[in-house]
């Protein structure tokens, strides 16, 4: 953000250089000093001199100016936050010079990108690819976004990744969760409100659709909103216009939405809580995000990735997880998804006595997943691609005539891993073909053929 403080004349010059360039800036805040009866002739010189529109409001209690594109889409919005500095550093020789600021925001966006990849969500499970997909195309498309999930599943990162993989990357992503406000303060919040609207409003503001302006806002735990909210929604998504509490000037908005709720929301509409016409509205790209007994497998890659996360946070050298508590891990239900199992690899890394995880740092809740007789003995490794490549090498090792290996090799894994997975009684069928990317008719014809009951 570039701030300029200064007198009348001088913020007139900056704009005249500025304004040519106003593409490259994600935002410009100009506080002015003047008197109310200066304002008028102000805007007149830079309206002249500049071409865009603009307009003062009250923001924090000081007066700000928002600059417009011609267009109407957001080129700036100001901010009451002066800083003085040499009018030299930004004019020389009738050229702009505000580089380095401008160069810290351009490479805080594109950190934010490149932490937000699409390809940074960890995991190699066939749900996780899927996952990946929608993201993916989410991200290219400038339609409303539904993210659903259990709590932990991680759809704030989502909506994240949707947001910075997007044409509208370098506008602002702004959150809302629905739930943490009343209904008269959430209204406010989202919609913005006028002076003198209620008890309070001492001042204007413009609420977070408009701090939203030309990026992405993130409505969480939609489900919550109050049926008049949804009303207001519905006609912001409908004609990308509100109006602000205690206001009857409409203005025009232009954001995109991607909501998010852990609520089944078909079940809403029927209960009444939820109107139907507002999850058409919303419901445009849906993702379901899996919760994290849907893909176990992706369980050995999250803790690797948060035990080498809170190493480094920590300072510590905790090493690799051993077998047996990986074993427990996998056991688990994971109720609270993958925050449940960050929090538990951050706990265990930070309890350590020394340079491992024991099975007595996981919390009891844990330690009592593991399934009766089990002894907590591990079949599945920490590396499972090694093992099954020795044992694979050893196979091939004692063949002298490699003809149909391929298959036999193929068929007899996919058997031992159908019975093992059935024989652990944690999946329904449901689960364990989605698990395996297959349609629940192949996967009863798979068990058939191998005579799993």
């Amino acid at each position: 953000m570039l701030d300029l403080w200064g007198d009348e004349n001088r913020v007139v010059r900056l704009f005249g250089h500025l304004c040519p360039r106003l593409y490259d800036l994600n935002t410009l805040a100009c506080w002015l000093i003047e008197k109310e009866a200066h304002t008028e002739a102000f805007l007149a010189k830079v309206r002249h001199i500049t071409q865009v529109v603009m307009e003062v409001s009250l923001l924090n209690g000081q007066r700000a100016l928002t600059v417009r594109k011609a267009a109407g889409r957001n080129a700036a919005i100001g901010i009451p936050q002066p800083l003085d500095f040499d009018e030299s550093r930004f004019i020389q020789d009738g050229e702009f010079r505000g580089g380095r600021h401008v160069d810290r925001m351009t490479r805080r966006g594109e950190a934010l990108r490149r932490t937000y990849r699409v390809d940074s969500i960890v995991g190699g499970s066939a749900a996780i690819r899927r996952l990946l997909g929608l993201a993916a195309t989410a991200a290219r498309s400038r339609s409303s976004v539904l993210i659903t999930g259990e709590t932990g599943t991680g759809k704030e990162l989502i909506a994240n990744v949707v947001h910075y993989n997007s044409d509208r990357a370098a506008g602002p992503l702004v959150k809302v969760n629905c739930g943490a406000l009343p209904e008269s303060l959430l209204e406010s919040e989202l919609f913005g409100h006028v002076k003198g609207a209620f008890t309070g409003a001492v001042r204007d503001y413009e609420g977070r659709f408009r701090a939203a302006e030309g990026g992405t806002l993130f409505l969480d735990e939609v489900s919550e909103m109050s049926p008049r909210l949804q009303v207001k929604l519905l006609r912001v998504l409908q004609e990308r216009q509100l109006e602000p509490v205690g206001s009857s000037r409409t203005l025009a908005v232009d954001v995109r939405i991607v909501a998010a709720t852990g609520m089944d929301l078909r079940a809403e509409i029927k209960a009444g809580r939820f109107r139907q016409d507002l999850f058409y509205r919303l419901n445009v790209i849906p993702v379901r995000i899996p919760p994290l007994r849907e893909r176990r497998e992706d369980i050995p890659l999250l803790a690797d990735h948060f035990l080498e996360k809170y190493n480094r946070e920590a300072g510590r050298r905790v090493g690799h997880i051993p077998r047996e508590v990986l074993a427990v891990m996998l056991a688990h239900a994971w109720p609270g998804n993958v925050r449940e199992l960050e929090n538990c690899i951050e706990r265990a890394v930070v309890m350590s006595p020394d340079d491992t995880i024991s099975l007595d740092l996981l919390p009891e809740e844990i330690r009592e997943s593991v399934p009766p007789g089990s002894g907590g003995e591990a079949e599945s490794s920490p590396d499972p691609r090694s093992e099954l490549r020795r044992a694979v090498l050893q196979f091939l090792a004692s063949r002298k005539d490699p003809a149909g290996v391929r298959a036999l090799l193929l068929e007899t894994v996919e058997e031992a891993l159908l019975r093992r997975l059935v024989e652990s009684n944690l999946y329904s069928q449901r689960e364990l073909a989605q698990m395996l990317d297959l349609s629940r008719v192949t996967l009863r014809k798979k068990l058939a053929h191998y005579g799993i009951s």
